[in-house]
């Protein structure tokens, strides 16, 4: 009786993401990453498959947020096994609160994913993380003021 298709319209229409933003946020993953015709591309997260329609093949969504310490630190480290040499990680989540209002605005985001997942991304500790799993290069290269914190854009080499 209540099938997937209603619950999925429901959770789009209550985005606390404008379009414009998301759609921003897509167009500058997608110019970091540089991605040429015929590279293989591991998607992690993608849901709606939108960045994926932009990529041809490749993108990425917010996940990092949705995992325990441990899952991230093993996630990492599964994606550096992964990586061909010379491949990159670039991926869009929540970053550290850049002032007191950021950090306020991020309580929803905690209160429903949870603190145990969400804590190290409010503090900024998803960098760390990414060194701790042996990517050398690390640098989170763009942040965003947004009604429910700070979004940020990773890339790892």
């Amino acid at each position: 009786m209540f099938g997937r298709r209603p619950f999925v319209r429901w959770r789009r229409s209550v985005s606390p993401f404008p379009t414009a933003m998301v759609g921003k946020f897509k167009g500058l993953l997608v110019t970091q990453a540089r991605v040429l015709p015929g590279h293989p591309v591991l998607d992690l997260g993608c849901r709606t498959g939108t960045l994926t329609i932009l990529l041809r093949s490749r993108r990425s969504s917010l996940v990092f947020h949705h995992l325990t310490t441990e899952n991230k630190r093993r996630m990492l480290r599964r994606i550096g096994e992964w990586l061909r040499p010379g491949g990159e990680l670039h991926a869009a989540d929540w970053g550290r609160a850049q002032d007191p209002l950021m950090r306020l605005a991020f309580l929803p985001v905690q209160i429903l994913d949870g603190f145990a997942t969400t804590s190290e991304s409010v503090r900024g500790l998803l960098v760390p993380l990414m060194r701790e799993a042996g990517f050398e290069e690390v640098a989170e290269t763009y942040q965003e003021r947004t009604a429910l914190g700070t979004l940020s854009l990773y890339r790892t080499y």
